[in-house]
């Protein structure tokens, strides 16, 4: 299972969007480190995940509105199928 997240984390560009996954993998990809961690207690797998979980975080928060509501996508750009990806 590390090894998907690891596959997940090199499609990061230098902004913290995961671009090989679904819009909704930006929030998927943290949850898992946060996840896996607990059940392995595996600190080698954190301290490699962590700051790539924290840089995916805050591509998140940088896209939120004075609101809360955040819009990875701009309106109009995204492609639905089987979920929202990136435009």
């Amino acid at each position: 299972m590390s090894q998907y997240w690891k596959l997940t984390a090199e499609e990061m560009d230098q902004e913290g969007r995961i671009t090989s996954q679904r819009v909704m993998s930006q929030l998927f990809f943290p949850l898992g480190v946060d996840e896996i961690f607990p059940f392995t207690g595996d600190l080698n797998y954190l301290a490699e995940n962590l700051p790539l979980a924290e840089k995916a975080t805050d591509f998140v928060i940088k896209h939120g509105d004075a609101n809360g509501l955040v819009r990875l996508v701009e309106y109009g750009n995204w492609h639905i199928s089987e979920g929202a990806d990136w435009g």
